[in-house]
């Protein structure tokens, strides 16, 4: 695994890589700090296992607190699942999943280079239809959106991208009030 670690604000262009072993034990953010990492991967449900495990490492080491830590990989589990059955048609492709934090957020992009995705032409489903009454399947952005604080489709000119933000509140900081 490659850990970048940025300066806050330098977001784009980081200015020291850091080879690390696959557990990155020795990296701490500090204050300013930004630590990203990312895992590239085949869009197959066999590589789920690996980025729900690369998901949870990072959100333990940005400290993030395990009700949080649940809903972050469940949103990036299910953006994955969506990017394998709609992107890519369940025939794979490649698959991009980046992690950044600090002490106040997390972030995690999910990059496909598969059809393209029209978040305009998205129609919310109907929760207050019975369940009998609900077609299956449809839920996923939505999951999405209730689990994470800010969510961006982007459409670069060969790829989508899904960047989807959880906030916290430092640990010393939750605990005085």
């Amino acid at each position: 695994m490659t850990v970048t670690v940025l300066e806050a604000g330098a977001r784009r262009r980081p200015p020291a890589v850091f080879a690390c072993p696959s557990s990155p034990e020795g990296v701490q953010a500090d204050a300013g700090v930004i630590v990203s990492r990312e895992l590239r991967a085949p869009a197959s449900a066999n590589s789920l296992p690996q980025v729900i495990a690369f998901l949870e490492e990072a959100c333990g080491a940005a400290g993030l607190p395990a009700d949080m830590q649940f809903e972050v990989v469940l949103a990036a589990e299910e953006a994955c699942t969506n990017v394998i059955e709609h992107a890519y048609d369940r025939k794979g492709g490649p698959l991009v999943v980046a992690f950044a934090s600090n002490p106040h957020s997390v972030e995690i992009t999910v990059t496909d280079f598969g059809v393209p995705f029209d978040i305009a032409s998205y129609r919310p489903p109907d929760v207050t239809l019975p369940l009998e009454r609900r077609k299956i399947g449809g839920l996923g952005v939505h999951l999405i959106r209730k689990l994470m604080e800010e969510v961006r489709f982007e459409r670069g000119p060969d790829s989508n991208r899904l960047v989807m933000v959880k906030r916290f509140a430092p640990p010393s900081v939750a605990a005085d009030g």
